[in-house]
């Protein structure tokens, strides 16, 4: 597969009807076992030894594209967003933990699940919230200077925990910090099994019983909980249903996302 690219010459785009440079990677594997062993520090020396558009041998016949210009982005997000789909890679795998959620959905549904939740972000409703984001970025700064001086800190855990108390307060007027241990215990662990699946070319099904697929459900199943918790008492259930709906459930069900099917 060989595509072109017509971007602005003025950015250090590539020329009209030249494939963009890039790596080949192995003859066989292509750049998959870099990818998959420091996706950071492969994409980041791409960037430098070949530029802000890169084409990425992943396979022999595939190939996948990194644009990293700003002017590149604004094209595909914004100007053309309509030429381009999200890829089944990354669908298949993120839908098994969020369903057919905003980030997932394409065309109509994206559009009514936006309009949906955009009024809960308008720019006089999160001027309401800023004194509770304010209230939560405090807190952590005296719990930080309580402390004996030197002492370290967990920074994942602590950023975890305030993400939680400003999101709680904010969408649903409720703390959930208590549960910020348990949370990111799980959240790491779907986050690992989704990366996984994305970055493995031969696995078992998601619903074989394997070690990492039932580790996978039972994280799920506590993250399903707390979010459904979360939306029962809110002081506004309606607006914190259709919030979360669009967000983490698949549409038109209430249900746990662990009891809704997806295609296999």
């Amino acid at each position: 597969m060989t595509v072109t690219t017509t971007l602005s010459a003025e950015t250090g785009s590539v020329p009209r009807g030249k494939a963009a440079p890039g790596p080949r990677g192995h003859w066989l594997f292509g750049c998959f076992g870099p990818m998959k062993n420091d996706p950071l520090g492969f994409y980041q020396n791409v960037w430098k030894n070949y530029g802000d558009y890169v084409r990425i041998r992943a396979i022999p016949g595939f190939y996948f594209f990194m644009l990293t210009h700003p002017q590149a982005i604004e094209h595909i997000l914004q100007k053309n967003y309509k030429n381009y789909r999200k890829p089944a890679n990354l669908t298949k795998s993120v839908r098994l933990l969020t369903g057919e959620g905003l980030f997932l959905s394409e065309g109509d549904l994206w559009l009514r699940q936006r309009r949906l939740m955009q009024p809960a972000f308008h720019r006089h409703q999160l001027s309401n919230l800023s004194s509770l984001m304010v209230a939560g970025a405090e807190a952590f700064l005296r719990d930080r200077q309580a402390e004996e001086p030197g002492k370290p800190v967990d920074i994942l855990k602590e950023m975890m925990q305030l993400a939680l108390r400003i999101a709680g307060t904010t969408l649903f007027s409720t703390d959930i910090t208590g549960d910020a241990d348990a949370i990111g215990t799980a959240y790491r662990t779907c986050f690992d099994y989704i990366s996984y699946r994305m970055n493995t070319l031969f696995k078992l099904p998601a619903w074989f019983p394997t070690y990492r697929n039932r580790t996978f459900a039972q994280a799920k199943k506590l993250l399903d909980r707390v979010v459904l918790e979360l939306i029962e008492p809110a002081a506004n259930p309606e607006k914190s249903a259709k919030i979360c709906s669009a967000c983490f459930l698949p549409p038109r069900t209430r249900k746990p996302a662990w009891e809704c099917r997806t295609s296999r």
